[in-house]
């Protein structure tokens, strides 16, 4: 399923580690990332992780 983002494509790409620490949400992880929210939880679904953007992530 082709899916539009909501960042564009040429968006940078993060260089180096990106840290996620406990108790992190996809509203913080993000802009680690140089996406939107909506991109981490639309990415995460995909996955078959069902989160929200205020949710905290699990470490599994």
């Amino acid at each position: 399923m082709d899916v539009p983002s909501y960042t564009p494509d040429d968006t940078e790409v993060p260089e180096g580690e990106v840290v996620v620490e406990r108790a992190c949400t996809a509203l913080d992880l993000g802009p680690r990332l140089n996406r939107t929210a909506a991109d981490v939880v639309r990415f995460l679904m995909q996955q078959g992780e069902m989160v929200t953007a205020t949710q905290s992530l699990s470490e599994t």
